[in-house]
């Protein structure tokens, strides 16, 4: 607590009841969400009052207005977050009864949110995803025999009618670990399920119960072993020491499969196991060479003996201004702050640089800027905004407009151009190019 914190404290404790009393009722009368955040912490103490509390704020949630659009579920979603964190804090301990029967009612009225809410942003799903992982500490603590969980934990996965409740599967960690996983299993053979289903169901006992073969069995019983499920039993076999077996099945993992990222990551990782430092070196090495990411570079050079390191920077650097893909080294160099560099490469090979890659050559044009490299950044911009508006998409205008303005005050520093065209040319021929975007030029002017 910071020293304001503690005095404003200090003076509300020396205040009488009565104007502490007053500051309450002022404060509820700014706004209902006031009202109900100080009724639900006096409450706090009590379990069956809090209780009755958020039934109430569940209840009125379905009771909503008929549809909401994306941006208006952001705030409904956070009211369930808010329901939630209160259960979280103050019931899964005192009374996880109470607690469990909160959240089964949030979750049985989560069919009539999601018809009508755009959840395009995900704020909904999130805010179930959160619930069912304190209803996993709920159950956990509650007098529910796991027969009972398990009934409730599977017939509410496969009622999944907007593709969120599948997540109450995987969000179980705490209430049926161990031996009481056996309940799943037992009782996902009273209903009829899809492939999938099972699988999904028979990998979360095998994880409760710590086996991996079981695992597994339960993936190849599924009719399909793609990379991630490969990754996923590589993980598994790591973390329960069976590092030989691991690297067997990474090595299933073609190159070029989108998913070798992680599989290399998985890799490194066992032959650290192994003590085989010289092959995960070698690795880390392959990668860097390939795509230049600052981790593996890291991860690399600190393992590597002091007097070596500036000989690995310099081969760095050149793998950095010599690789296919101008972004990569780019990253590189500003990472490591090779300024100078970077600025060499950029002129040298400006004409790779894409103008559509935004992510990587606005932040850098305004590094660029503040390290004197004035010439370099303006031509960024130029390059950006070019990219902007030949889309011809107006609502991305606005970046654009922020483009050409940089680029023209980066600009008035440039005293040689060095054979890129000048400021004026440049204006010339983009506004020659672009004179019908009239939405770009009223944002201009």
């Amino acid at each position: 607590m910071n020293q304001r914190m503690k005095k404003l404290k200090d003076e509300l404790q020396d205040l009488p009841t009565s104007e502490l009393i007053d500051i309450i009722i002022q404060l509820t009368d700014r706004s209902d969400k006031n009202t109900t955040l100080i009724n639900t912490l006096l409450a706090s103490h009590h379990p069956k009052k809090l209780a009755d509390l958020l039934i109430k704020q569940v209840k009125s949630l379905s009771k909503t207005a008929p549809s909401y659009d994306y941006k208006q579920s952001a705030a409904l979603s956070e009211q369930i977050y808010d329901i939630v964190a209160q259960v979280d804090d103050h019931l899964v301990k005192k009374a996880p009864d109470l607690a469990v029967q909160i959240l089964k009612l949030l979750i049985k009225i989560d069919k009539k949110l999601f018809d009508h809410i755009d959840d395009s942003y995900g704020n909904l799903g999130s805010a179930y995803y959160s619930l069912y992982e304190t209803l996993d500490k709920a159950f956990a603590a509650s007098n529910s025999e796991p027969e009972v969980i398990a009934k409730y934990l599977i017939e509410t996965y496969l009622d999944d009618d907007y593709g969120n409740r599948s997540d109450i599967i995987r969000q179980i960690k705490t209430c049926l670990q161990g031996e009481k996983s056996a309940a799943l299993e037992t009782i996902m053979g009273n209903y009829q399920m899809k492939d999938y289903q099972k699988a999904d169901i028979r990998k979360k006992v095998a994880d409760l119960s710590g086996n991996v073969s079981k695992y597994i069995e339960a993936i190849k019983n599924s009719g399909r072993v793609d990379s991630s499920d490969i990754c996923d039993i590589a993980e598994r076999l790591l973390k329960a020491g069976q590092t030989e077996q691991s690297i067997d099945w990474l090595m299933k993992i073609k190159k070029t499969d989108f998913r070798s990222g992680r599989k290399d990551n998985l890799l490194i990782k066992a032959y650290e196991h192994l003590g085989n430092t010289e092959k995960a070196q070698e690795l880390r090495w392959d990668i860097f060479k390939e795509f230049c990411f600052i981790e593996y570079y890291n991860e690399y050079i600190k393992r590597v003996a002091k007097e070596d390191r500036e000989s690995v920077e310099k081969k760095a650097i050149k793998l950095a201004q010599e690789t296919q893909s101008l972004c990569y080294g780019v990253k590189f160099l500003k990472e490591i702050k090779k300024y100078d560099l970077l600025n060499d490469l950029l002129l040298k090979r400006f004409d790779e640089v894409d103008g559509q890659d935004y992510h990587t050559y606005r932040s850098l044009s305004t590094t660029l800027a503040k390290q004197g490299q004035y010439l370099i950044a303006s031509l960024l911009r130029r390059k950006l905004a070019r990219g902007c508006v030949a889309k011809s998409q107006s609502k991305y205008y606005r970046y654009a407009a922020s483009d050409y303005k940089l680029c023209n005050d980066y600009a008035k520093e440039v005293t040689d151009w060095q054979g890129f065209p000048s400021h004026d040319a440049f204006l010339a021929n983009f506004k020659e190019t672009h004179k019908r975007k009239k939405a770009f030029w009223a944002m201009i002017k």
